[in-house]
């Protein structure tokens, strides 16, 4: 029972975290379409996340500093797609911020980024990206549900993971199936959980760090940074939100603290071994190497943009992640892209 209350404690706690951090896109600047000036909006707390002279720069030096910039010269300075743009509501024009929406509406889909709608505490649901291609499963018998599940239907196990008439063991089942598959978000969500309430209920036995906790936190962070490998935030922020919320993991378990030099490479070498794994098992059944599977070029900028507003929200978490950065796939540094995101909007 007590497992039970802290695996839903846990998910309740870090599917709002995550959604919250996906929603509140800081970088969403408004053009509007009457006058033709950009705009500014607020973030949750009611506090403008940009001014409307700070957007951009126009090279004209007849314009008046008074002056807002006319549409036709805010599309002048902006950035193609297939430049090396930064934040999208920014430096896009309106039909390629049309296009770059839909290429990471469909990155989430490609890595099992897809939540089942909720209510909230006032009773709205949500309306969460590509939640619609759960609906048919979401009411679906359970037994219905595990048969087709079983015969590789992803969005089977996408929702099995996330319905609570689900044991435990078959979700992490699923997760496992769903890594081989080259699903990342909800695999890794899975794993990653199960390995929180794991240390949660082992640190309350014990109130110490034995070897089992070690290692156990040690396989968070290997899951942790396989995502980052695949670029997937979804890890990063289940476990930074994890280290903020919960006196264990901020406090007790600090890798920092806990973990040595020796455990950070150990860590890189199961990233490793997770990918070899997963091939092995692939090649089996006449799949591609994980590695050859098309990383679109949405990934590293959605990447970024999650990284920059967990570095607004959680600067100093993120300042003693450092070591996780591994030799290829994206950096957890403040990059110019995080840093220009930080002065924008922090």
């Amino acid at each position: 029972m007590k497992k039970n209350l802290l695996v839903i404690f846990t998910i309740i706690s870090v599917t709002a975290i995550y959604l919250f951090v996906q929603n509140n896109d800081k970088s969403a600047i408004i053009e509007t379409e009457n006058s033709g000036e950009l705009d500014y909006q607020h973030d949750v707390t009611g506090k403008k996340v940009a001014k409307k002279n700070e957007t951009l720069s126009v090279s004209d030096d007849k314009l008046e500093h008074s002056r807002h910039p006319t549409l036709e010269e805010v599309e002048s300075a902006k950035i193609p797609y297939e430049g090396d743009w930064c934040i999208r509501g920014v430096d896009l024009s309106k039909q390629d911020l049309l296009f770059a929406k839909q290429e990471s509406k469909d990155w989430a889909e490609k890595r099992s980024n897809i939540w089942l709608n909720r209510q909230d505490f006032k009773g709205d649901y949500t309306n969460n990206k590509n939640a619609e291609m759960l609906e048919p499963y979401r009411e679906m018998n359970k037994d219905d549900l595990l048969e087709i599940s079983y015969q590789d239907d992803r969005y089977a196990m996408i929702t099995a993971i996330q319905r609570k008439d689900i044991s435990w063991e078959i979700r992490n089942k699923f997760a496992n199936r769903l890594l081989i598959l080259g699903d990342t978000t909800m695999s890794l969500f899975q794993l990653v959980t199960n390995e929180v309430v794991e240390v949660r209920l082992a640190f309350a036995k014990t109130e110490k760090v034995t070897p089992d906790i070690k290692q156990r936190l040690i396989n968070i962070l290997s899951y942790v940074s396989y995502g980052i490998s695949r670029y997937d935030s979804m890890p990063l922020i289940q476990y930074v939100s994890t280290m903020r919320h919960d006196k264990i993991f901020g406090e007790k378990l600090d890798p920092n603290h806990v973990l040595s030099a020796q455990d950070y490479e150990q860590i890189k070498v199961n990233v490793q071994d997770i990918a070899r794994q997963i091939d092995e098992l692939r090649s089996k059944e006449n799949l591609i190497p994980i590695s050859d599977i098309d990383v679109p070029n949405i990934a590293n900028y959605d990447f970024q943009r999650s990284v920059s507003i967990l570095y607004l929200e959680y600067g100093q978490i993120m300042d003693r992640l450092q070591d996780l950065n591994l030799e290829t796939g994206p950096s957890l540094e403040r990059s110019n892209c995080v840093k220009r995101y930080v002065e924008l909007f922090g």
